[in-house]
């Protein structure tokens, strides 16, 4: 690869990097002020039991802001890269769940904002999957 176009794929990296986690900083912030409101989000999948959903209403929040907080910043970036592929998965594996079973439900993500939109939400998902996969290849080819 010539010069200019590995500089520009280290921008496209950095730009990635920092959209993604603002993405889950934004996403843990709104909802980690209701937790309760959030609590309810996750019960409406009707996958978890009440004590489960509970504590990963009040967990999940901090988990995204600080492996947001970790992208942007490159903090512990192999394990936030890890663990942020890891919750998409199981968020993409959850929303799939909700529409197969038909369930009417806001998806939690960014709060209780509206009714979810299964083909859009699950497409926005899995695009974010794919950046993060990306950028876990990307970081281990630099060392």
């Amino acid at each position: 690869m010539g010069r200019v176009a590995t500089k520009i794929a280290l921008w496209v990296v950095i730009v990635l990097r920092i959209a993604v986690g603002g993405v889950f900083i934004y996403a843990g912030a709104t909802k980690i002020g209701s937790p309760s409101a959030f609590y309810a989000d996750i019960q409406a999948y009707r996958i978890l039991p009440h004590l489960a959903a509970w504590g990963m209403a009040v967990y999940l929040p901090w988990l995204e802001i600080f492996c947001g907080l970790g992208m942007v910043f490159k903090l512990c970036y192999r394990g936030a890269l890890l663990s942020l592929l890891i919750l998409m998965i199981v968020f993409t594996i959850a929303l799939a769940s909700g529409m197969v079973r038909g369930l009417d439900i806001s998806c939690g993500c960014f709060g209780s904002i509206a009714d979810v939109n299964y083909p859009l939400k699950l497409a926005m998902n899995v695009c974010l999957t794919i950046v993060i996969g990306v950028l876990l290849k990307a970081e281990a080819r630099s060392r």
